[in-house]
């Protein structure tokens, strides 16, 4: 779960919540070659235009994370990263 928490403040994803087997991000700009990625990747995974990404993943806890955080990884690579924000509203 912290490995998850890093990569989130990583890229400067405002929320994540994963329900019935779809993790829904909130705050994560995706250009339009990153949204052909995702595609590529993760079938059915949908992002849109105002930042929010459905990703559908299977699993449960830790597995969950480690699936997302290596996507994560995938789609915004170390070097591409957002700049660091507050968190805070």
């Amino acid at each position: 779960m912290a490995r998850l928490r890093a990569e989130c403040v990583r890229i400067g994803m405002r929320s994540l919540s994963v329900q019935r087997g779809v993790a829904r991000i909130t705050g994560l700009e995706l250009r339009e070659s990153e949204k052909i990625r995702l595609r590529r990747l993760v079938p059915g995974a949908v992002a849109k235009a105002d930042g929010e990404v459905a990703i559908p993943v299977s699993g449960t806890g830790a597995a969950v994370c480690t699936t997302l955080v290596d996507l994560l990884g995938e789609l915004v690579p170390a070097d591409e990263a957002a700049p660091l924000a507050s968190a805070a509203p």
